[in-house]
């Protein structure tokens, strides 16, 4: 069973999945060109070489998305429950790895509610990091959902505060349709811009 992105337990399953993807490809490949070779009496030059060689290409993008992976840390079991707790009616996603052309963070998890999105955010691995990657989601989310307030922080006493802001927004604003509808697409848009 596969665990969607934004769950809990996802950077763990991505690891398994990824890992055993890359392994099957680079076995596909050996095995196409060891084929070559037994047909052709150890002659590498034929049409089955050729295949095995360009086979290589998905197997090392699927090995560099597997390193990609195993370099992150699932979130503490913990967490989710405590989070849960605080988030009420808020939509609350985990273990999100946002990129930019340069810039990389690691999102524990972040929280989409009325027209707001907090996120609790590892200790970023370069200065800068965090200011590029919060620059990169406020443009992105502009762009797909209009007006988005963002906040990250690296300190889970701050984020559930924001957590309990947020629900309390939530209770008095977020009934609406409207409302709702754009919750769901600042948290799609989050999805869709994390590995």
């Amino acid at each position: 069973m596969r665990i969607e992105k934004g769950s809990p337990g996802y950077v763990r399953d991505q690891q398994r999945v990824r890992t055993i993807r890359t392994i099957l490809l680079f076995c596909v490949v050996a095995a196409v060109f060891a084929v070559g070779m037994i047909l052709n009496k150890g002659d590498r030059r034929n049409i089955y070489s050729i295949v095995a060689a360009v086979g290589c290409i998905p197997a090392a993008m699927s090995a560099v998305s597997m390193v990609l992976m195993w370099m992150q840390k699932p979130v503490e079991a913990s967490l989710p429950g405590e989070l849960e707790k605080k988030a009420g009616h808020v939509k609350l996603l985990y273990e999100l790895y946002v990129t930019t052309a340069e810039h990389n963070l690691y999102l524990k998890a972040a929280a989409a509610g009325v027209e707001r999105i907090a996120a609790l955010a590892e200790m970023p691995r370069k200065e800068g990091d965090l200011q590029a990657v919060l620059k990169h989601l406020r443009n992105a989310l502009t762009d797909s959902c209009g007006y988005v307030e963002i906040e990250i922080t690296t300190k889970k006493e701050v984020f559930l505060e924001l957590l309990s802001d947020m629900e309390q927004e939530y209770t008095e604003f977020g009934e609406e349709p409207d409302m709702q509808e754009k919750t769901e697409q600042m948290a799609r848009t989050l999805l869709a811009l994390s590995l």
